[in-house]
Protein backbone atom coordinates (compact mmCIF):
# COMPACT_ATOMS: atom_id res chain seq x y z
CA UNK A 1 0.00 0.00 0.00
CA UNK A 2 1.82 2.93 -1.13
CA UNK A 3 0.66 6.02 1.43
CA UNK A 4 2.41 8.81 -0.75
CA UNK A 5 6.03 8.26 -0.41
CA UNK A 6 7.06 7.80 3.03
CA UNK A 7 10.39 7.57 2.79
CA UNK A 8 11.56 8.66 6.66
CA UNK A 9 10.86 6.15 9.46
CA UNK A 10 10.38 9.11 11.91
CA UNK A 11 6.90 9.98 9.29
CA UNK A 12 6.53 6.13 9.24
CA UNK A 13 6.49 5.93 12.66
CA UNK A 14 4.20 9.06 13.25
CA UNK A 15 1.45 7.94 11.06
CA UNK A 16 1.68 4.38 12.68
CA UNK A 17 1.26 5.36 16.06
CA UNK A 18 -2.54 5.78 16.33
CA UNK A 19 -2.53 2.37 14.01
CA UNK A 20 -0.77 0.75 16.18
CA UNK A 21 -2.56 2.29 19.55
CA UNK A 22 -5.94 0.95 17.86
CA UNK A 23 -4.42 -2.42 16.80
CA UNK A 24 -3.31 -3.07 20.56
CA UNK A 25 -6.95 -2.19 21.86
CA UNK A 26 -8.61 -4.47 19.53
CA UNK A 27 -6.57 -7.27 20.81
CA UNK A 28 -6.85 -6.72 24.30
CA UNK A 29 -10.80 -6.43 24.04
CA UNK A 30 -10.56 -10.42 22.33
CA UNK A 31 -12.62 -12.30 24.79
CA UNK A 32 -10.13 -15.13 24.67
CA UNK A 33 -6.91 -13.23 24.83
CA UNK A 34 -5.65 -12.73 28.44
CA UNK A 35 -2.89 -10.58 28.73
CA UNK A 36 -1.05 -8.83 31.94
CA UNK A 37 -0.36 -5.24 32.13
CA UNK A 38 3.63 -5.72 31.33
CA UNK A 39 3.03 -7.32 28.29
CA UNK A 40 0.99 -4.74 26.53
CA UNK A 41 4.84 -3.03 25.69
CA UNK A 42 5.92 -5.89 23.99
CA UNK A 43 2.95 -6.28 21.92
CA UNK A 44 2.58 -2.68 21.07
CA UNK A 45 6.16 -3.54 19.74
CA UNK A 46 5.66 -6.41 17.89
CA UNK A 47 2.42 -4.60 16.36
CA UNK A 48 4.05 -2.02 15.35
CA UNK A 49 7.06 -3.82 13.16
CA UNK A 50 4.20 -6.13 11.52
CA UNK A 51 2.20 -2.98 10.73
CA UNK A 52 5.09 -1.42 9.46
CA UNK A 53 5.67 -4.03 6.95
CA UNK A 54 2.01 -4.01 5.72
CA UNK A 55 2.08 -0.27 5.16
CA UNK A 56 5.53 1.19 4.66
CA UNK A 57 6.82 -1.44 1.91
CA UNK A 58 8.82 0.91 -0.03
CA UNK A 59 11.22 1.39 3.32
CA UNK A 60 14.31 -1.09 3.74
CA UNK A 61 13.98 -3.83 6.56
CA UNK A 62 16.33 -2.45 8.69
CA UNK A 63 14.15 1.04 8.88
CA UNK A 64 10.61 -0.51 8.92
CA UNK A 65 11.58 -2.34 12.11
CA UNK A 66 12.67 0.75 13.53
CA UNK A 67 9.26 2.46 12.17
CA UNK A 68 7.47 -0.38 13.82
CA UNK A 69 9.48 -0.42 17.20
CA UNK A 70 9.13 3.52 17.59
CA UNK A 71 5.59 3.32 16.81
CA UNK A 72 4.90 0.52 18.72
CA UNK A 73 6.96 2.17 22.24
CA UNK A 74 4.65 5.60 20.87
CA UNK A 75 1.69 4.49 21.39
CA UNK A 76 2.24 2.65 24.42
CA UNK A 77 3.44 5.91 25.68
CA UNK A 78 0.53 7.63 24.24
CA UNK A 79 -2.19 4.75 25.80
CA UNK A 80 -0.47 5.10 29.42
CA UNK A 81 -0.22 9.09 29.19
CA UNK A 82 -3.80 9.41 28.24
CA UNK A 83 -4.72 6.52 30.70
CA UNK A 84 -3.05 8.98 33.63
CA UNK A 85 -4.52 11.81 32.92
CA UNK A 86 -7.97 10.06 32.40
CA UNK A 87 -7.42 9.21 35.65
CA UNK A 88 -8.26 5.18 35.12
Amino acid sequence: MDIGGINDPVTAALVLTPIVTGAVEAIKRIPRVALTSWLLPFLAVAAGVAISFVWAPELPWRDEVQAGAMSGLAAAGLFSGIKTIAGK
